[in-house]
């Protein structure tokens, strides 16, 4: 299997992350309970080590943040996407 240059992406990053999304509509005080409330847990020593044992880094960030980042890698991974011309089963 070719790397990535090999496959002719240059410098190309291809991250993995993971996050939580709440139904469109739910209420701002909703989202903001709910994300301090992660980011609590993402603070613990025991979420942290066991995220760092499987290779991740724990991200805590704001709702806003993690718009910002999914509406990035739509943009990078569309483009991507669209020259490729890369169909879903």
């Amino acid at each position: 299997m070719p790397t990535l240059e090999e496959a002719g992406l240059k410098n190309f990053d291809a991250d993995t992350w993971f996050g939580f999304y709440a139904p469109a509509g739910t209420p701002p005080e909703v989202v903001s309970r709910l994300n301090r409330e992660i980011n609590k847990i993402l603070a613990t020593q025991a979420v942290k080590d066991r995220i760092t044992a499987i290779g991740g880094v724990p991200a805590p960030m704001s709702p806003a943040d993690f718009g910002s980042r999914a509406a990035i890698d739509g943009v990078r991974f569309g483009a991507l996407i669209k020259a490729r011309n890369i169909k879903g089963d």
